[in-house]
């Protein structure tokens, strides 16, 4: 078993992968006696990935954006990357894809209510960071 990293903070979560034949694999997180169960892409590091907090902090300093700025502002992302973790997080209901019907089209990404809510965890978990660093 190996501790779960996010953003830069050591969780003293266990990770233990959790699966039977034939079954979606499960995550499990364990604390003490306290145990939380998610599906294996829920866990975490699913919200926390290499790209995915700086385009939540890009959105939520300036939105909406279009894809290019984004792409220029994200210094050494792939545009593959971008745009795959565009589309997760769009398909988790975290940004808001909007196509303009101007000429060109204009894409334009925004945060929705629940990648607010996400902000506000990540700002909070900034703060802990700043305070016991």
């Amino acid at each position: 078993m190996s501790p779960c990293q996010c953003i830069g903070i050591k969780l003293i979560y266990q990770k233990v992968i959790l699966s039977e034949p034939g079954e979606k694999n499960l995550t499990k997180y364990e604390k003490n006696d306290q145990v939380e169960v998610f599906a294996e892409e829920k866990g975490p590091e699913y919200f926390f990935r290499k790209w995915t907090v700086r385009i939540l902090r890009l959105l939520s300093e300036s939105s909406p954006r279009r894809y290019n700025d984004i792409r220029r502002s994200l210094e050494g992302v792939s545009p593959f990357s971008l745009s795959e973790e565009l589309k997760r997080l769009e398909k988790e209901g975290i940004l808001q894809r909007t196509v303009t019907s101007s000429s060109p089209p204009g894409v334009f990404y925004t945060l929705t209510s629940k990648g607010w809510e996400l902000i506000a965890i990540i700002r909070e978990m900034q703060d802990w960071i700043d305070r016991w660093s």
